[in-house]
Protein backbone atom coordinates (compact mmCIF):
# COMPACT_ATOMS: atom_id res chain seq x y z
CA UNK A 1 0.00 0.00 0.00
CA UNK A 2 1.28 3.85 -1.02
CA UNK A 3 1.98 5.57 1.88
CA UNK A 4 0.27 8.41 -0.20
CA UNK A 5 -2.97 6.90 -0.81
CA UNK A 6 -2.92 5.95 2.85
CA UNK A 7 -2.81 9.66 3.78
CA UNK A 8 -5.91 10.38 1.27
CA UNK A 9 -7.87 7.60 3.06
CA UNK A 10 -6.84 9.18 6.48
CA UNK A 11 -7.82 12.67 5.31
CA UNK A 12 -11.10 11.93 3.44
CA UNK A 13 -12.08 9.87 7.28
CA UNK A 14 -11.25 13.42 9.02
CA UNK A 15 -13.66 14.88 6.66
CA UNK A 16 -16.55 12.07 7.70
CA UNK A 17 -15.50 12.76 11.29
CA UNK A 18 -16.43 16.72 10.46
CA UNK A 19 -19.37 16.34 8.62
CA UNK A 20 -21.54 13.79 10.45
CA UNK A 21 -22.47 14.15 14.46
CA UNK A 22 -20.13 12.33 16.82
CA UNK A 23 -22.36 9.43 17.67
CA UNK A 24 -23.00 8.23 14.36
CA UNK A 25 -19.41 8.16 13.36
CA UNK A 26 -17.88 7.03 16.50
CA UNK A 27 -20.87 4.06 16.20
CA UNK A 28 -20.32 3.08 12.83
CA UNK A 29 -17.50 4.64 10.54
CA UNK A 30 -14.80 5.04 13.27
CA UNK A 31 -13.48 1.81 12.91
CA UNK A 32 -13.39 1.25 9.07
CA UNK A 33 -10.02 0.98 7.81
CA UNK A 34 -8.20 0.85 4.49
CA UNK A 35 -8.33 -2.60 2.51
CA UNK A 36 -7.10 -1.88 -0.96
CA UNK A 37 -7.55 1.04 -3.59
CA UNK A 38 -6.74 -0.54 -7.33
CA UNK A 39 -7.99 1.81 -10.78
CA UNK A 40 -10.07 3.86 -8.65
CA UNK A 41 -11.97 1.10 -7.08
CA UNK A 42 -11.19 1.21 -3.33
CA UNK A 43 -11.96 -1.38 -0.39
CA UNK A 44 -13.07 -0.75 2.94
CA UNK A 45 -13.14 -3.09 5.89
CA UNK A 46 -15.40 -3.06 9.36
CA UNK A 47 -15.67 -5.21 11.79
CA UNK A 48 -19.11 -6.81 11.85
CA UNK A 49 -22.06 -7.84 9.28
CA UNK A 50 -24.77 -6.11 11.11
CA UNK A 51 -22.00 -2.47 10.70
CA UNK A 52 -21.29 -3.42 6.98
CA UNK A 53 -25.06 -3.22 6.27
CA UNK A 54 -25.46 -0.36 8.55
CA UNK A 55 -22.83 1.73 6.76
CA UNK A 56 -23.97 0.59 3.16
CA UNK A 57 -28.20 1.27 3.71
CA UNK A 58 -27.10 4.87 5.21
CA UNK A 59 -24.02 6.41 4.28
CA UNK A 60 -23.30 4.69 1.51
CA UNK A 61 -23.45 7.51 -0.96
CA UNK A 62 -21.98 10.17 1.88
CA UNK A 63 -18.76 8.15 1.77
CA UNK A 64 -18.38 7.65 -1.70
CA UNK A 65 -19.08 11.54 -2.69
CA UNK A 66 -16.58 12.17 0.06
CA UNK A 67 -14.08 10.37 -1.53
CA UNK A 68 -14.37 11.37 -4.90
CA UNK A 69 -13.47 14.75 -3.58
CA UNK A 70 -9.97 13.28 -2.02
CA UNK A 71 -9.33 10.71 -4.85
CA UNK A 72 -8.74 12.25 -8.22
CA UNK A 73 -9.30 8.91 -10.07
CA UNK A 74 -12.28 7.22 -7.86
CA UNK A 75 -14.76 5.49 -9.33
CA UNK A 76 -16.27 3.37 -6.84
CA UNK A 77 -16.95 1.58 -3.17
CA UNK A 78 -17.28 -1.20 -1.41
CA UNK A 79 -17.84 -2.45 2.17
CA UNK A 80 -16.79 -5.17 3.58
CA UNK A 81 -16.51 -7.37 7.50
CA UNK A 82 -14.13 -9.30 8.53
CA UNK A 83 -13.47 -12.83 7.49
CA UNK A 84 -15.45 -11.92 4.01
CA UNK A 85 -12.95 -12.46 1.16
CA UNK A 86 -14.95 -13.04 -2.05
CA UNK A 87 -16.75 -10.64 -4.11
CA UNK A 88 -19.87 -13.27 -3.81
CA UNK A 89 -19.84 -13.25 0.10
CA UNK A 90 -19.76 -10.33 -0.31
CA UNK A 91 -22.26 -9.91 -2.01
CA UNK A 92 -24.76 -12.71 -0.24
CA UNK A 93 -24.11 -10.80 2.87
CA UNK A 94 -25.97 -7.74 1.42
CA UNK A 95 -29.59 -7.49 3.02
CA UNK A 96 -30.81 -6.05 -0.69
CA UNK A 97 -29.04 -9.41 -2.58
CA UNK A 98 -31.42 -11.72 -3.95
CA UNK A 99 -28.88 -14.43 -4.64
CA UNK A 100 -27.29 -16.85 -2.08
CA UNK A 101 -24.87 -18.46 -4.79
CA UNK A 102 -22.23 -17.01 -6.95
CA UNK A 103 -23.69 -18.44 -9.96
CA UNK A 104 -27.12 -16.44 -9.29
CA UNK A 105 -25.09 -13.44 -9.52
CA UNK A 106 -25.16 -11.12 -12.64
CA UNK A 107 -22.18 -9.57 -14.27
CA UNK A 108 -21.64 -5.88 -15.76
CA UNK A 109 -20.48 -4.60 -18.75
CA UNK A 110 -16.66 -5.07 -18.11
CA UNK A 111 -17.34 -8.49 -17.27
CA UNK A 112 -16.43 -8.29 -13.50
CA UNK A 113 -19.07 -9.79 -11.21
CA UNK A 114 -21.94 -7.33 -10.00
CA UNK A 115 -22.24 -6.71 -6.53
CA UNK A 116 -25.49 -5.22 -4.45
CA UNK A 117 -22.24 -4.43 -2.06
CA UNK A 118 -20.10 -1.84 -4.72
CA UNK A 119 -21.83 1.34 -4.78
CA UNK A 120 -20.40 3.08 -7.98
CA UNK A 121 -20.36 6.61 -8.36
CA UNK A 122 -19.00 8.30 -11.68
CA UNK A 123 -16.86 11.13 -11.18
CA UNK A 124 -18.76 13.87 -13.60
CA UNK A 125 -16.87 14.97 -16.25
CA UNK A 126 -16.81 18.51 -16.15
CA UNK A 127 -15.26 18.93 -12.86
CA UNK A 128 -12.12 17.13 -11.59
CA UNK A 129 -12.09 16.46 -8.37
CA UNK A 130 -9.15 18.01 -6.05
CA UNK A 131 -6.81 15.14 -4.89
CA UNK A 132 -6.53 16.74 -1.85
CA UNK A 133 -9.54 19.03 0.80
CA UNK A 134 -9.13 20.94 3.88
CA UNK A 135 -10.65 19.32 6.70
CA UNK A 136 -13.83 21.14 7.70
CA UNK A 137 -13.93 23.21 11.11
CA UNK A 138 -16.73 23.83 12.83
CA UNK A 139 -18.27 25.26 15.95
CA UNK A 140 -20.67 23.06 17.10
CA UNK A 141 -21.23 19.61 17.09
CA UNK A 142 -23.36 19.83 13.72
CA UNK A 143 -22.48 21.04 10.83
CA UNK A 144 -24.33 23.99 9.49
CA UNK A 145 -25.02 22.44 5.69
CA UNK A 146 -23.33 19.68 4.67
CA UNK A 147 -21.94 19.65 1.26
CA UNK A 148 -23.35 16.77 0.38
CA UNK A 149 -26.77 18.06 1.16
CA UNK A 150 -28.07 20.30 -1.76
CA UNK A 151 -27.62 17.79 -4.48
CA UNK A 152 -29.25 14.77 -2.43
CA UNK A 153 -33.12 14.33 -1.63
CA UNK A 154 -33.92 13.24 1.47
CA UNK A 155 -35.37 10.05 1.42
CA UNK A 156 -37.15 10.06 4.74
CA UNK A 157 -41.11 11.06 3.93
CA UNK A 158 -42.87 13.02 7.05
CA UNK A 159 -46.43 12.67 6.55
CA UNK A 160 -47.60 14.72 8.87
CA UNK A 161 -45.28 17.85 8.40
CA UNK A 162 -46.67 20.53 6.53
CA UNK A 163 -44.00 21.58 4.44
CA UNK A 164 -45.07 25.24 4.24
CA UNK A 165 -43.96 25.68 7.75
CA UNK A 166 -40.45 26.68 8.02
CA UNK A 167 -38.80 29.29 9.69
CA UNK A 168 -39.46 32.39 7.05
CA UNK A 169 -42.13 32.81 7.55
CA UNK A 170 -42.88 32.12 11.15
CA UNK A 171 -43.66 35.78 12.98
CA UNK A 172 -41.47 36.25 15.70
CA UNK A 173 -43.10 38.52 18.17
CA UNK A 174 -42.06 39.47 21.97
CA UNK A 175 -43.83 36.11 23.06
CA UNK A 176 -42.21 33.45 20.97
CA UNK A 177 -38.50 35.52 20.74
CA UNK A 178 -37.12 33.01 23.02
CA UNK A 179 -38.63 29.79 22.26
CA UNK A 180 -37.63 30.55 18.28
CA UNK A 181 -33.90 31.54 19.36
CA UNK A 182 -33.84 27.75 20.92
CA UNK A 183 -35.72 26.04 17.69
CA UNK A 184 -33.16 27.51 15.68
CA UNK A 185 -29.87 26.43 18.35
CA UNK A 186 -31.75 22.79 18.24
CA UNK A 187 -30.58 22.40 14.84
CA UNK A 188 -26.52 23.85 15.12
CA UNK A 189 -26.36 22.10 18.46
CA UNK A 190 -27.97 18.55 18.78
CA UNK A 191 -26.79 17.44 22.32
CA UNK A 192 -26.58 20.90 23.43
CA UNK A 193 -30.37 21.93 23.19
CA UNK A 194 -31.62 18.32 24.04
CA UNK A 195 -34.64 17.25 24.38
CA UNK A 196 -36.54 20.71 24.00
CA UNK A 197 -39.95 21.41 25.72
CA UNK A 198 -42.10 24.27 24.60
CA UNK A 199 -45.43 24.99 26.38
CA UNK A 200 -48.15 27.46 25.73
CA UNK A 201 -51.88 27.97 25.44
CA UNK A 202 -53.27 26.66 21.83
CA UNK A 203 -52.59 28.65 18.58
CA UNK A 204 -49.41 30.22 19.97
CA UNK A 205 -47.28 28.73 17.43
CA UNK A 206 -45.78 25.71 18.79
CA UNK A 207 -46.73 23.12 16.11
CA UNK A 208 -45.19 25.84 13.41
CA UNK A 209 -42.14 25.77 15.73
CA UNK A 210 -41.48 21.88 15.93
CA UNK A 211 -42.65 21.48 12.00
CA UNK A 212 -39.67 24.05 11.16
CA UNK A 213 -37.33 22.25 12.81
CA UNK A 214 -38.26 18.81 11.09
CA UNK A 215 -38.19 20.65 7.48
CA UNK A 216 -34.64 22.43 8.88
CA UNK A 217 -33.12 19.43 9.59
CA UNK A 218 -34.85 17.31 6.68
CA UNK A 219 -32.99 20.07 4.05
CA UNK A 220 -29.67 20.34 5.40
CA UNK A 221 -28.97 16.90 6.85
CA UNK A 222 -31.02 15.13 4.15
CA UNK A 223 -29.87 11.51 5.91
CA UNK A 224 -30.85 12.16 9.32
CA UNK A 225 -33.98 9.99 9.99
CA UNK A 226 -36.38 12.03 11.56
CA UNK A 227 -39.69 11.23 13.61
CA UNK A 228 -42.96 13.41 14.01
CA UNK A 229 -45.45 11.65 15.68
CA UNK A 230 -48.50 12.88 18.00
CA UNK A 231 -49.29 10.93 21.36
CA UNK A 232 -52.46 9.23 19.38
CA UNK A 233 -50.64 8.23 16.28
CA UNK A 234 -47.45 6.68 18.54
CA UNK A 235 -50.40 4.93 20.65
CA UNK A 236 -52.18 3.54 17.79
CA UNK A 237 -49.12 2.10 16.17
CA UNK A 238 -47.90 0.49 19.61
CA UNK A 239 -51.07 -0.97 20.27
CA UNK A 240 -51.21 -2.08 16.67
CA UNK A 241 -47.72 -4.19 17.41
CA UNK A 242 -48.70 -5.76 20.23
CA UNK A 243 -51.04 -7.35 18.53
CA UNK A 244 -49.32 -8.05 15.61
CA UNK A 245 -46.27 -9.15 17.75
CA UNK A 246 -44.07 -6.68 15.91
CA UNK A 247 -43.31 -4.52 19.01
CA UNK A 248 -39.45 -5.32 18.87
CA UNK A 249 -39.85 -3.78 15.22
CA UNK A 250 -42.14 -0.87 16.50
CA UNK A 251 -39.19 0.47 19.39
CA UNK A 252 -36.33 -0.26 17.27
CA UNK A 253 -37.74 2.39 14.32
CA UNK A 254 -38.10 4.87 16.91
CA UNK A 255 -34.82 4.31 18.94
CA UNK A 256 -32.76 4.26 15.65
CA UNK A 257 -34.08 7.98 14.70
CA UNK A 258 -31.96 11.11 14.80
CA UNK A 259 -34.71 13.18 15.93
CA UNK A 260 -37.68 12.65 17.56
CA UNK A 261 -40.82 15.45 17.41
CA UNK A 262 -43.80 14.79 19.53
CA UNK A 263 -46.57 17.69 19.33
CA UNK A 264 -49.08 17.59 22.32
CA UNK A 265 -47.38 15.68 24.74
CA UNK A 266 -49.74 15.89 27.24
CA UNK A 267 -52.02 13.29 25.70
CA UNK A 268 -49.69 10.63 27.06
CA UNK A 269 -51.43 11.17 30.62
CA UNK A 270 -53.75 8.35 31.76
CA UNK A 271 -52.07 6.08 28.86
CA UNK A 272 -50.26 3.68 31.19
CA UNK A 273 -48.71 0.68 29.13
CA UNK A 274 -48.11 3.40 26.34
CA UNK A 275 -45.79 5.92 28.65
CA UNK A 276 -44.07 2.98 29.94
CA UNK A 277 -42.82 1.95 26.38
CA UNK A 278 -41.91 6.15 25.40
CA UNK A 279 -40.40 6.41 28.52
CA UNK A 280 -37.74 3.17 27.57
CA UNK A 281 -37.62 4.91 23.97
CA UNK A 282 -36.96 8.56 25.36
CA UNK A 283 -33.80 6.35 27.06
CA UNK A 284 -32.73 5.10 24.65
CA UNK A 285 -32.74 8.04 22.43
CA UNK A 286 -31.61 10.79 25.14
CA UNK A 287 -28.37 8.43 26.03
CA UNK A 288 -26.52 8.32 22.37
CA UNK A 289 -27.26 12.21 23.09
CA UNK A 290 -29.55 12.49 20.15
CA UNK A 291 -32.19 15.22 19.54
CA UNK A 292 -35.97 15.34 20.91
CA UNK A 293 -38.22 18.43 20.67
CA UNK A 294 -41.75 18.37 22.90
CA UNK A 295 -44.67 20.45 23.09
CA UNK A 296 -47.52 20.57 25.36
CA UNK A 297 -50.39 22.86 26.78
CA UNK A 298 -48.69 22.65 30.38
CA UNK A 299 -45.13 22.45 31.88
CA UNK A 300 -43.52 18.54 32.91
CA UNK A 301 -44.38 19.46 36.27
CA UNK A 302 -48.29 20.03 36.01
CA UNK A 303 -48.94 17.45 33.54
CA UNK A 304 -51.62 15.04 34.78
CA UNK A 305 -52.02 11.05 35.30
CA UNK A 306 -48.23 11.09 33.85
CA UNK A 307 -45.86 8.73 34.75
CA UNK A 308 -43.69 9.81 37.77
CA UNK A 309 -40.53 8.59 35.65
CA UNK A 310 -41.33 10.05 32.97
CA UNK A 311 -42.29 13.41 34.19
CA UNK A 312 -38.75 13.46 35.90
CA UNK A 313 -37.39 12.76 32.73
CA UNK A 314 -39.12 15.51 31.00
CA UNK A 315 -38.44 18.12 33.50
CA UNK A 316 -34.77 17.66 32.84
CA UNK A 317 -35.62 19.51 29.48
CA UNK A 318 -34.27 22.92 28.24
CA UNK A 319 -38.38 24.32 29.07
CA UNK A 320 -39.27 27.60 27.28
CA UNK A 321 -42.90 29.10 27.50
CA UNK A 322 -44.79 30.51 24.98
CA UNK A 323 -47.31 32.43 26.64
CA UNK A 324 -50.69 33.99 25.67
CA UNK A 325 -50.03 36.51 21.97
CA UNK A 326 -51.42 39.58 23.96
CA UNK A 327 -52.68 43.08 22.14
CA UNK A 328 -49.37 44.36 20.55
CA UNK A 329 -48.70 41.22 19.23
CA UNK A 330 -52.55 40.08 17.89
CA UNK A 331 -51.95 43.48 16.06
CA UNK A 332 -49.00 42.50 14.26
CA UNK A 333 -50.81 38.78 13.27
CA UNK A 334 -53.64 40.51 11.83
CA UNK A 335 -51.47 43.01 10.02
CA UNK A 336 -49.95 40.10 8.34
CA UNK A 337 -52.89 38.05 7.94
CA UNK A 338 -54.89 40.67 6.19
CA UNK A 339 -51.97 41.60 4.12
CA UNK A 340 -51.79 37.83 2.95
CA UNK A 341 -55.51 37.92 1.96
CA UNK A 342 -55.19 41.36 0.15
CA UNK A 343 -57.89 43.00 2.89
CA UNK A 344 -58.08 46.28 2.96
CA UNK A 345 -58.03 47.36 7.63
CA UNK A 346 -57.32 50.56 8.52
CA UNK A 347 -55.24 50.88 11.54
CA UNK A 348 -58.17 51.60 14.21
CA UNK A 349 -59.96 48.45 12.90
CA UNK A 350 -56.57 46.57 13.16
CA UNK A 351 -56.44 47.93 16.73
CA UNK A 352 -60.09 47.30 17.58
CA UNK A 353 -59.98 43.45 16.08
CA UNK A 354 -56.79 42.64 18.76
CA UNK A 355 -58.61 43.87 21.82
CA UNK A 356 -61.48 41.67 20.61
CA UNK A 357 -60.63 38.74 19.60
CA UNK A 358 -58.44 35.82 21.71
CA UNK A 359 -55.11 35.44 21.29
CA UNK A 360 -54.66 32.10 19.19
CA UNK A 361 -53.10 32.76 16.00
CA UNK A 362 -55.69 30.13 14.26
CA UNK A 363 -58.71 32.25 15.64
CA UNK A 364 -57.19 35.74 14.31
CA UNK A 365 -56.21 33.61 10.53
CA UNK A 366 -59.66 32.25 10.64
CA UNK A 367 -61.23 35.73 11.40
CA UNK A 368 -59.11 37.82 8.57
CA UNK A 369 -60.46 34.97 6.36
CA UNK A 370 -63.71 34.97 7.50
CA UNK A 371 -64.19 38.56 7.00
CA UNK A 372 -62.26 38.53 3.72
CA UNK A 373 -65.07 36.13 1.92
CA UNK A 374 -67.79 37.70 3.60
CA UNK A 375 -67.16 41.23 2.56
CA UNK A 376 -66.74 39.81 -1.42
CA UNK A 377 -69.96 38.43 -1.27
CA UNK A 378 -71.73 41.86 0.15
CA UNK A 379 -69.45 43.60 -1.91
CA UNK A 380 -71.30 41.88 -5.10
CA UNK A 381 -74.41 43.84 -4.29
CA UNK A 382 -72.61 46.61 -2.66
CA UNK A 383 -69.02 47.55 -4.39
CA UNK A 384 -68.09 50.29 -1.81
CA UNK A 385 -68.44 48.53 1.17
CA UNK A 386 -65.67 48.05 3.52
CA UNK A 387 -64.27 46.00 6.57
CA UNK A 388 -64.81 48.83 9.15
CA UNK A 389 -65.54 48.58 12.82
CA UNK A 390 -69.52 48.04 12.38
CA UNK A 391 -69.23 46.04 10.10
CA UNK A 392 -66.24 43.67 11.52
CA UNK A 393 -68.90 43.47 14.61
CA UNK A 394 -71.67 42.14 12.66
CA UNK A 395 -69.27 39.48 11.22
CA UNK A 396 -67.41 38.03 14.36
CA UNK A 397 -69.24 39.14 17.55
CA UNK A 398 -69.55 35.55 17.93
CA UNK A 399 -65.60 35.44 18.08
CA UNK A 400 -65.33 38.28 20.17
CA UNK A 401 -63.66 37.64 23.62
CA UNK A 402 -66.27 40.29 25.54
CA UNK A 403 -69.73 39.71 24.42
CA UNK A 404 -71.20 41.53 21.54
CA UNK A 405 -73.46 44.08 23.46
CA UNK A 406 -70.65 44.95 25.74
CA UNK A 407 -69.13 46.34 22.39
CA UNK A 408 -72.07 48.21 21.03
CA UNK A 409 -73.26 49.63 24.64
CA UNK A 410 -70.40 50.38 26.22
CA UNK A 411 -66.97 52.68 25.16
CA UNK A 412 -65.03 50.90 27.65
CA UNK A 413 -63.22 47.71 26.01
CA UNK A 414 -62.56 45.35 28.69
CA UNK A 415 -60.01 42.19 27.92
CA UNK A 416 -59.17 39.46 30.47
CA UNK A 417 -56.25 41.58 31.62
CA UNK A 418 -59.02 44.03 32.05
CA UNK A 419 -60.98 41.71 34.00
CA UNK A 420 -58.24 40.18 36.41
CA UNK A 421 -56.95 43.71 36.93
CA UNK A 422 -60.96 44.42 38.47
CA UNK A 423 -59.94 41.60 40.34
CA UNK A 424 -57.21 42.62 41.79
CA UNK A 425 -58.27 45.76 42.98
CA UNK A 426 -61.50 44.61 44.58
CA UNK A 427 -60.05 41.94 46.65
CA UNK A 428 -56.81 43.87 47.64
CA UNK A 429 -54.10 41.41 45.89
CA UNK A 430 -51.68 42.35 42.95
CA UNK A 431 -51.12 40.93 39.78
CA UNK A 432 -48.12 38.81 40.73
CA UNK A 433 -49.92 37.08 43.62
CA UNK A 434 -52.60 36.51 41.23
CA UNK A 435 -50.41 34.78 39.10
CA UNK A 436 -48.04 33.06 41.48
CA UNK A 437 -47.91 29.63 43.18
CA UNK A 438 -48.03 30.77 46.60
CA UNK A 439 -51.76 28.49 47.37
CA UNK A 440 -52.81 30.22 50.67
CA UNK A 441 -56.56 29.75 51.11
CA UNK A 442 -57.31 33.25 50.02
CA UNK A 443 -55.52 33.59 46.95
CA UNK A 444 -56.74 30.16 46.28
CA UNK A 445 -60.95 31.66 46.54
CA UNK A 446 -59.51 34.63 44.55
CA UNK A 447 -58.35 32.94 41.69
CA UNK A 448 -61.88 30.16 41.22
CA UNK A 449 -63.46 33.78 41.40
CA UNK A 450 -61.18 35.21 38.48
CA UNK A 451 -61.42 31.62 36.70
CA UNK A 452 -65.30 32.11 36.69
CA UNK A 453 -65.33 35.36 35.61
CA UNK A 454 -62.93 34.88 32.48
CA UNK A 455 -65.00 31.74 31.27
CA UNK A 456 -68.57 33.72 32.28
CA UNK A 457 -67.65 37.23 29.94
CA UNK A 458 -64.95 35.89 27.52
CA UNK A 459 -64.82 33.61 25.24
CA UNK A 460 -61.41 31.81 26.56
CA UNK A 461 -60.97 27.90 26.48
CA UNK A 462 -59.83 26.46 30.20
CA UNK A 463 -56.55 26.32 29.11
CA UNK A 464 -56.30 29.71 27.89
CA UNK A 465 -57.79 30.89 31.27
CA UNK A 466 -55.55 28.67 33.10
CA UNK A 467 -52.27 30.57 31.23
CA UNK A 468 -53.88 33.80 32.34
CA UNK A 469 -53.70 32.81 35.82
CA UNK A 470 -50.21 31.67 35.73
CA UNK A 471 -50.23 28.89 33.85
CA UNK A 472 -52.61 26.63 35.67
CA UNK A 473 -53.66 23.42 34.12
CA UNK A 474 -56.92 22.67 32.63
CA UNK A 475 -57.77 19.98 35.40
CA UNK A 476 -57.41 22.89 38.02
CA UNK A 477 -59.27 25.65 36.26
CA UNK A 478 -61.96 22.85 35.33
CA UNK A 479 -62.09 22.59 39.36
CA UNK A 480 -62.85 26.26 40.17
CA UNK A 481 -65.24 26.46 37.80
CA UNK A 482 -66.93 23.67 39.57
CA UNK A 483 -66.44 25.11 42.80
CA UNK A 484 -67.38 28.48 42.52
CA UNK A 485 -70.54 27.18 40.62
CA UNK A 486 -71.72 24.89 43.44
CA UNK A 487 -71.44 27.33 45.90
CA UNK A 488 -72.51 30.67 44.62
CA UNK A 489 -75.48 30.18 45.26
CA UNK A 490 -74.78 29.67 49.17
CA UNK A 491 -71.94 31.73 50.01
CA UNK A 492 -73.10 35.25 50.04
CA UNK A 493 -69.46 36.97 50.25
CA UNK A 494 -68.40 34.86 46.82
CA UNK A 495 -72.19 36.18 45.39
CA UNK A 496 -71.13 40.08 46.50
CA UNK A 497 -67.72 39.94 45.38
CA UNK A 498 -69.28 39.13 41.87
CA UNK A 499 -71.82 41.56 42.18
CA UNK A 500 -69.50 44.23 43.38
CA UNK A 501 -66.63 43.60 39.90
CA UNK A 502 -69.32 43.24 37.51
CA UNK A 503 -71.30 46.20 38.41
CA UNK A 504 -68.03 48.30 38.70
CA UNK A 505 -67.61 47.04 35.04
CA UNK A 506 -70.69 47.23 34.05
CA UNK A 507 -71.43 44.13 32.60
CA UNK A 508 -73.46 42.39 34.66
Amino acid sequence: MQEATYDLFTEAMRTVKARLPKTDYSLWLEDLRFSAYEKGHLTLITEFRIKKNRIIARYNDFLAKTFAEHFSDFKKLSICYQGENTMADMATSHPLATATTTASLGKNTSGTLKTPSEHIIDTPSSTTPSSKTTQLKHSSKYPSKPEFAPNKKSPYILPDVLKENIFDNFLVVEENELAHRFARKSIDQFSRHSPLYLYGPVGTGKTHLLQAVANEVRNRFPFYKIKYVTPDKFIQAFTSSIFSKTDRDFRLRYQSVDLLIIDDIQFFGGKEKSSIEFFHIFNNIYVPGKQMLFASDAPPSELAAFDLRLKSRLSASIIVSIPAIEIASRERFLTRFAHQHKLVLTEPVIQFLAKHLPGNIRELKGAITTLKETLAIYQEQKPTLTADKAFCTRILSDRFIIPEQSVSTSTKIYTPEAILKEVCQASAVTMKELRSTKKTKHLAKIRQCAAYLLKKHTHLSITEIGHYLGGKTPSAISYSLSSVERNITTDKIIKLFFTKIEKQMAIS
